[in-house]
């Protein structure tokens, strides 16, 4: 008997008991169907999956149940009996001072990282100016150079 309520703790056992609980829940509810349809088989499908809940209710019953543990042992806080109301509230005050505290380190971190990408974008605009004026003064030489070629063109053409 230890070596099947070993096995029904193991994560095989634990999922084929699933499985077998859901198919005869299935075969329960298709039964019923079948039998107030007035679909033939129905008996039959009643039959094996009542069988079968009763298989697996029988097996259930060697099922270890599941430890309850006691936290208040590892965390005294939980306990309310032993609890004391002001140690709780300095756990509490605590934890939201060090909750504030990071969420003051990353509001610092968020508003450096927007200066930083206020300068770049400056800079970037900077940049767009100097490149238009550049644009500028490029397309002014080329005027200028058009205007020559022209000039010498029609006095070397007469």
């Amino acid at each position: 008997m230890n070596k099947f309520t070993t096995f029904l703790g193991s994560r095989l056992g634990k999922r084929l008991f699933n499985m077998a609980y859901s198919w005869g829940a299935c075969l329960v509810i298709l039964g019923a169907t079948f039998k107030i349809a007035h679909y033939p088989y129905d008996d039959l499908f009643l039959t094996v999956g009542m069988v079968t809940e009763i298989i697996i209710f029988f097996i259930s019953g060697f099922d270890e149940p599941s430890r309850e543990y006691k936290w208040n042992r590892v965390f005294p806080q939980l306990d309310a009996k032993a609890a004391d109301p002001q140690a709780a509230g300095d756990v509490v005050n605590k934890m939201m001072a060090e909750i504030s505290d990071t969420l003051s380190k990353i509001n610092s971190s968020y508003a450096e990282q927007l200066e930083v990408l206020r300068r770049q974008l400056e800079s970037i605009r900077q940049s767009e100016a100097q490149h238009e004026e550049m644009m500028d003064k490029v397309k002014a030489i080329d005027a200028q150079y058009r205007r020559i070629m022209e000039a010498m063109n029609i006095k070397g053409g007469k």
